[in-house]
């Protein structure tokens, strides 16, 4: 078999939710970068990984890590899925969902996406630490 070409990763992205709306169509709901916790350690109930993939060929294994930036402690991973890429003009969108993630502390967070247990993508997710001013545009409570 031969071996698969890895793709490159558009930025990956943060949401609540992906819906598919039909036609091909999917609205991302809830888009964030940044989390304002009420307490810690924080549990995030859900939240889907949104990348879209291009130029990669074959099939391959994929899965997300989480690391708190300040230690690379790895604090999550996904288990490992299969994804086939027919040809290198095909753009994929690959949605991981991630179910009750617990953040132990403040901080940034490196979420990243592997292929063939390679990083193609990664992106920062920042908790803010408690009683931190809010400036807008945050998930969590103002």
């Amino acid at each position: 078999m031969a071996q698969p070409i890895l793709p490159y990763a558009l930025p990956l992205f943060f949401c609540d939710r992906v819906v598919a709306v039909g036609g091909g169509k999917f609205d991302f709901l809830g888009a964030f970068h940044t989390i304002r916790p009420t307490e810690y350690p924080f549990v995030l109930r859900h939240f889907s990984v949104v990348a879209h993939l291009a130029g990669g060929l074959g099939t391959m294994s994929t899965n997300v890590e989480i690391r708190w930036a300040e230690t690379d402690e790895l604090v999550y991973t996904t288990l490992p899925r299969q994804i086939t890429i027919p040809n290198r003009e095909v753009l994929v969108r690959l949605v991981n969902t991630i179910e009750g993630m617990r953040f132990p502390r403040p901080g940034i967070y490196f979420v990243e996406l592997y292929c063939e247990n390679t990083c193609i993508a990664d992106f920062r997710l920042l908790l803010h630490e408690l009683g931190e001013d809010w400036t807008g545009g945050e998930y969590g409570q103002p």
